[in-house]
């Protein structure tokens, strides 16, 4: 038997287990996110889907709608502190405003006891958690991070000029491109929100880089940029994300005069993959901003371990038992054949054996 050690291990083999554990999802499997909304945005061939189910796209290969799992959601992490946070927010939204109030308390409860309701049964207090979240200023930094990005590129992209800025959030484009200079790392204009698709990882797994910049040497590296009040936690997360996007052999340019009848070019070969870089513009304190260098061989290896356990958890739990083998899994042919020649004891009538 093939010794399993984790991928990229110097002189060792890599885990060879992907491909049995990484087949394709039961069909079935959207159950209770059934009533989340599928958003298309621009082209109608991209669908986002709600609830972390991913994003659908065309397979670069068949051109078939083929859902994909997200590069940003693809890290296997602890969200115990996330998933407290975000439970905090919608009962504090839902407590302090009255309409939030009155719309949870209004929506009538199921006949059934628990254990009868339907599968989804709880999809309107979820919608209502997510606007108690709101509400209590759940989405705030995310917001002004969105609102940031979209400055970032009119200004890079020459549409706007820094002065066009509202004036409080001045001194933080001038940090980032302040930064950038100073770095020697340009913008790709056709790279920026950039879909890109990898088949190597799990059932194939898509995302939608930041940007990519070009450095003095020709080469393009994988930026993102980000807007907190302290540098970046989960670099790890942000690592394996960075990693997804910089591997992954599809981009997506039905435009492109090179595009594949899918829509598809392959991913520029100038794409470093050792590192990628995090662009970090605090919210609070712009001027203490500061490029961020991340190890995306580390990434890399850490992605392929999560597609490995994401494989794993989609096998052991198919309604069909995908873990459980045939009896004749107990035999080897040596066994079989031993067992079928090896001498039968027939007892005479009267006779018992002791």
């Amino acid at each position: 038997m093939t010794n399993q050690t984790f991928p990229g291990e110097p002189g060792k083999p890599d885990l060879n287990l992907f491909e049995d554990l990484s087949a394709p999802e039961p069909e079935d499997d959207t159950g209770m996110f059934e009533e989340l909304e599928a958003v298309t945005q621009g082209d109608p061939r991209i669908q986002e889907l709600d609830g972390g189910r991913g994003r659908i796209m065309p397979h670069p290969l068949t051109g078939k709608p083929t859902r994909f799992a997200r590069a940003s959601g693809f890290a296997i992490t602890d969200e115990a502190i996330l998933t407290a946070w975000k439970i905090a927010m919608a009962v504090l939204g839902t407590g302090k405003h009255r309409d939030i109030y009155a719309l949870a308390n209004s929506e009538p409860m199921p006949k059934e006891t628990i254990t009868y309701r339907k599968v989804g049964w709880w999809m309107p207090w979820y919608k209502i958690g997510q606007a108690g979240m709101l509400r209590a200023g759940g989405m705030a930094g995310a917001h002004e991070g969105t609102a940031f990005h979209a400055w970032r590129e009119q200004v890079e992209a020459g549409t706007i000029s820094p002065d066009d800025v509202p004036e409080e959030w001045q001194p933080h484009i001038r940090r980032f491109l302040e930064m950038h200079q100073a770095s020697a790392m340009s913008v790709v204009p056709e790279y920026v929100e950039q879909l890109v698709v990898t088949l190597k990882l799990h059932n194939g797994v898509c995302g939608r880089l930041d940007n990519a910049r070009r450095l003095p040497d020709g080469s393009l590296i994988i930026d993102d940029t980000k807007t907190g009040k302290s540098a970046p936690d989960g670099k790890d997360e942000m690592a394996i994300q960075f990693a997804v996007y910089a591997n992954a052999e599809w981009w997506w340019a039905p435009d492109h005069p090179d595009a594949n009848e899918h829509g598809y070019i392959p991913a520029p070969t100038e794409i470093r993959k050792d590192v990628g870089t995090v662009s970090w513009v605090p919210i609070n304190n712009p001027e203490n901003g500061r490029i961020i260098p991340l190890d995306l061989v580390w990434g890399w290896r850490a992605a392929q371990v999560s597609a490995w356990l994401k494989g794993y958890w989609n096998r052991s739990k198919r309604k069909n038992n995908g873990l459980e083998l045939p009896l004749s899994a107990v035999w080897n042919d040596d066994m079989a054949v031993r067992a079928r020649h090896s001498p039968r004891v027939t007892l005479r009538p009267g006779y018992r054996r002791v």
